[in-house]
């Protein structure tokens, strides 16, 4: 191996070390817990190392939410493949979605808050749309009235589900009993109006 490839496969490995620490700091301390000289102290980097990777904490922010939205879209792709009905692929989907938000609950704050820039919808949500508009099409090819389009059908689940994670992550208090009979229920609900059931 050229020492061309191994400065290489160095730069790799210190990139990928930043993000895991700054995953983790996120993970137990917050968002705003995020610092570059935080990482550089604990994995005995200097800032300025960590500043030749990403040019500032946004930059890495940005990169946590790319993985964040990678690691969400193969949860909700395995769920998908739960079943081949289309009824029990979007419950299965939007339960994972759904224990992604409380799994990885700073980094879902992360990769939708209201920080992100107005007008700019980051490409994990596209993919989304995509993975979960496969879905709603068949659930509309039995429709007698097919939805025209399906990105609002998407944002009619999306929007219903994102506004309960966003409640729970307000307001502490609902039960778990309570929280599982409302998902279920927005799912249902939601499927039963793109379907014309």
């Amino acid at each position: 191996m050229s020492s061309k490839d191994r400065i290489q496969r160095l730069r790799e490995t210190n990139r990928r070390n930043i993000i895991k620490v700054a995953s983790q700091i996120v993970k137990t301390s917050g968002l705003n817990a995020l610092s570059m000289r935080k990482i550089a102290d604990k994995i005995d980097y200097t800032a300025p190392m960590i500043y030749s990777y990403f040019p500032d904490k946004d930059a890495l922010i940005g990169e946590l939410t790319r993985t964040g939205f990678l690691a969400l879209k193969n949860r909700i792709l395995l769920a998908r493949n739960v079943s081949e009905e289309p009824i029990f692929q979007i419950e299965a989907m939007w339960m994972a979605y759904w224990r992604f938000a409380f799994e990885e609950k700073e980094l879902y704050q992360a990769m939708f808050g209201v920080e992100m820039p107005a007008g700019k919808i980051p490409t994990g949500i596209i993919t989304l749309q995509v993975l979960f508009s496969e879905v709603i099409i068949k659930l509309n090819s039995d429709a007698e009235k097919p939805d025209e389009n399906t990105y609002l059908s998407f944002y009619r689940y999306w929007s219903a589900i994102h506004g309960l994670i966003a409640i729970n992550l307000i307001c502490q208090n609902i039960s778990e009993q309570d929280n599982s009979f409302l998902l279920k229920r927005i799912i249902n609900d939601v499927g039963k109006a793109i379907s014309g059931v």
